[in-house]
């Protein structure tokens, strides 16, 4: 009897990983498909230094980390084409990418280019939250708030910069809206 067990269970085990990797043959990873962006092309070529947010645009796209021309790239352009069908002149001023980070995050830089996490897609229930979001960092181009923040920032000292960062970047729980 106990014997029967043993082997029920090493079976049982075994069949287990049989199950669980059936699926590893049609795992697809994300990438980019088409010409590379001109924002991209000519950041390659830019010099750039450590305080400048370009900086780490080219490295993630060199780290092949910023997708471009796949279907999820498509499926955030039609979001953004309806979000922005009564401005189209804003629309064009405006790229959207994909950045490959579990972080749930999106970023609007100074020139155009918006980042959205494939964390952050993959939190979203809805479209409309989806739609939402893209709104918020098109908001954050549109009012500058990147480069006024980085004016603010210049201004401040290091122990400054260090008490507002954290100020600003605080979260608990009674700042939560429910």
């Amino acid at each position: 009897m106990r014997k029967q067990i043993i082997l029920l269970s090493v079976f049982l085990f075994f069949i287990h990983f049989l199950i669980a990797q059936q699926y590893l043959d049609k795992f697809k990873p994300l990438t980019s498909e088409g010409e590379i962006p001109s924002d991209f092309q000519a950041l390659i070529n830019k010099k750039t230094n450590a305080a400048d947010f370009n900086l780490f645009l080219k490295e993630m796209f060199l780290r092949g980390n910023i997708l471009y021309g796949n279907k999820l790239n498509q499926y955030i352009n039609t979001i953004a084409d309806n979000v922005l069908k009564d401005y189209p002149a804003l629309r064009n001023e405006l790229r959207f990418y994909i950045l490959k980070s579990p972080v749930v995050n999106a970023w609007a830089t100074e020139n155009g280019i918006i980042l959205i996490n494939v964390g952050l897609m993959a939190q979203v229930s809805s479209e409309s939250e989806l739609a939402f979001i893209i709104s918020h960092e098109i908001v954050h181009y549109v009012e500058h708030h990147l480069i006024h923040l980085n004016n603010y920032e210049d201004k401040l000292n290091k122990k400054e910069y260090k008490d507002y960062y954290i100020k600003y970047h605080n979260r608990s729980r009674e700042q939560e809206i429910e």
